[in-house]
């Protein structure tokens, strides 16, 4: 499963979290529990052979609905 490292909109490290495999693009929305959840802001891809993540995500975290 792919490995991808997170960071917040202000650059600071949110850790690694380990994904589906269907890529991520900006607006999509990881859900991480009930009322919990982070939009993708942007993706960079890493192509380093011997990374252990496939890419960057800069994420925010959304307010409940309703």
């Amino acid at each position: 499963m792919p490995k991808y490292r997170l960071h917040d909109v202000d650059g600071n490290d949110m850790g690694e979290m380990r994904l589906g495999d269907v890529p991520f693009n900006p607006g999509d929305e990881i859900f991480l529990g009930p009322g919990k959840k982070l939009r993708v802001l942007a993706v960079v891809p890493v192509d380093e052979e011997d990374s252990p993540y496939v890419g960057l995500l800069k994420v925010e975290a959304t307010q409940p609905e309703g």
